[in-house]
């Protein structure tokens, strides 16, 4: 049997990826929550300015980086515990 995790809360993560030159369209932010034994992974893609958005998330502990294949790269991942009900931030930097 094969049962769907769906998680909502109410944390909102908002940032940008930034290059060598600037921001960066079209980044994938990898988003993974931790919960008990398993993993939830969101992948969402950055805007024409680098910004990103991802709402309704819950709280936990979450690593969050940036890449886009094959040219950049975040080389170390930002591990951090968010609360709900909170808007987080994230500054990433990509390199090539």
């Amino acid at each position: 049997t094969t049962t769907s995790v769906v998680e909502r809360g109410s944390a909102r993560l908002v940032g940008v990826v930034r290059g060598p030159s600037g921001p960066v369209a079209g980044a994938t932010v990898r988003i993974e929550r931790f919960a008990a034994d398993r993993e939830v992974r969101t992948d969402v893609v950055t805007g024409p300015d680098g910004r990103f958005v991802l709402e309704g998330v819950p709280g936990g502990r979450y690593r969050v980086r940036a890449f886009q294949a094959p040219r950049y790269v975040q080389l170390e991942a930002e591990v951090r515990f968010l609360a709900d009900r909170a808007e987080h931030e994230f500054d990433l930097v990509v390199e090539e």
